[in-house]
This record gives C-alpha cells, sequence and structure tokens, in this order.
C-alpha cells in the first residue's frame, strides 16, 4: 500500500470517527431530552392537586345525614329512624371519630407525599440539567485532548 493511499484511508477513519462521535453526543442528548420531556409531561400536577382538595373536601363524616319526609308514613319512619339514632349514638359516635381521625392523618400524609414528590421532581430536573452540563463539559474535554493527540 502506497504511503498516499495509508494517508487517505487514515482521513477516512478520522472522519468516520468524528461522525461516530457527533451521533453518539446527538443520541445521548436526544435521550436526555426526551426523558426530561417525559419527566415534565407524563405528570399532571393539576391533577393531582385537585385530587388533593377532594380528599381534603371528604376528610370529614358525619354521624348524622338529615332525615327527610314529605307524607305522613315517612314521617313516621323519620321518627322511627331519630329514635334509633339516639339510642345507637353510644355506638356509632365512636367509630364516626375513629373515622375522621384517620381520615385527618391520610389527608396530612397525603399532604406530605405531594411535597416530596415535587421536591424530587424539581431535584431529578436539576440532576438532568447537571448531566447535561457534564457530558457539554467532557465532549468540550474530548475534543480539545483529540486536537492536542493531533498536534503530536
Amino acid at each position: 500500500m502506497s504511503p498516499q493511499a495509508h494517508d487517505e484511508a487514515g482521513l477516512d477513519i478520522a472522519a468516520i470517527v468524528e461522525q461516530i462521535r457527533q451521533q453518539v453526543r446527538r443520541d445521548r442528548q436526544g435521550r436526555l431530552d426526551s426523558s426530561v420531556h417525559q419527566l415534565e409531561s407524563s405528570f399532571d400536577e393539576v391533577e393531582l392537586a385537585r385530587s388533593l382538595e377532594e380528599v381534603r373536601a371528604n376528610r370529614a363524616v358525619s354521624a348524622h345525614w338529615p332525615i327527610v319526609y314529605k307524607t305522613p308514613l315517612q314521617m313516621f319512619f323519620a321518627f322511627l329512624q331519630r329514635l334509633t339514632r339516639r339510642f345507637l349514638r353510644w355506638y356509632i359516635n365512636p367509630i364516626v371519630e375513629q373515622q375522621n381521625a384517620y381520615n385527618a392523618s391520610l389527608e396530612r400524609t397525603v399532604s406530605l407525599l405531594v411535597a416530596a414528590n415535587a421536591r424530587l421532581r424539581e431535584e431529578i430536573l436539576a440532576m438532568h440539567g447537571r448531566l447535561r452540563a457534564l457530558e457539554e463539559h467532557a465532549g468540550l474535554d474530548q475534543l480539545a485532548e483529540e486536537g492536542t493527540e493531533d498536534a503530536l
């Protein structure tokens, strides 16, 4: 093989290696951008906030629903229901109090989890940014090293 043919083959290999490096950088950048985009778009914070408000709105349980009546027969059954409620108050009220205490603790827990989730999402986004900056910095350093190798 002549020296001229060897030099042309060397230039082609260098060009091919550079193309591969650029493709790898684009692929990494594309994966990073798509993962950050998926993270940002896959999570609906508005829906989570609405759900949390629904938990807060339904937190309290009432021991007695209003008894309504329209006819005299319904009035008689309403009277029986009220009488039954009075006799069973000793049994029903502790259960309602336990349920309300559980609902309050659940609401606090869900609120803390929502806040922790928001903090973690912010940290992940910040880490993605730092990773991108480090990869760009490493890419610049790698190019600088290649430039010094070419000069030798």
